[in-house]
C-alpha cells in the first residue's frame, strides 16, 4: 500500500533531498495494514521524535493501522517561551 507523508520542522531531514515546504509530500510504500510505529521506523524517525500524527486530518497514537491512501501528517515536540 502507498501513504502520502507530510514531514514538518525538523523532520524533514528524514524525507531524503528534494522535499523543502510541508506541502510537499513524499509516497512510502509499505505492507498492508501497517502501523503509524512501522511508518516511523521505515523513515528512520525515532519515536519519541513523533510528537504528533495526524492520519486524514485525525489525531491518532503510533499503534493506528493505515490503510492505503491515508495522508500522514507528522510533528515533532513544539517548544516555545
Amino acid at each position: 500500500m502507498t501513504v502520502q507523508v507530510f514531514l514538518y520542522a525538523s523532520l524533514r531531514q528524514y524525507a531524503g533531498t528534494g522535499i523543502q515546504g510541508a506541502d510537499t509530500g513524499v509516497s512510502i510504500e509499505l505492507p498492508d495494514r501497517a502501523t503509524c510505529a512501522e511508518l516511523l521506523a521505515t523513515l528512520g524517525i525515532p519515536p519519541q521524535a513523533a510528537a504528533l500524527i495526524f492520519v486524514n486530518g485525525v489525531h491518532e497514537k503510533q499503534t493506528f493501522a493505515l490503510r492505503s491512501g491515508d495522508r500522514v501528517a507528522i510533528f515533532p515536540p513544539i517548544g516555545g517561551g
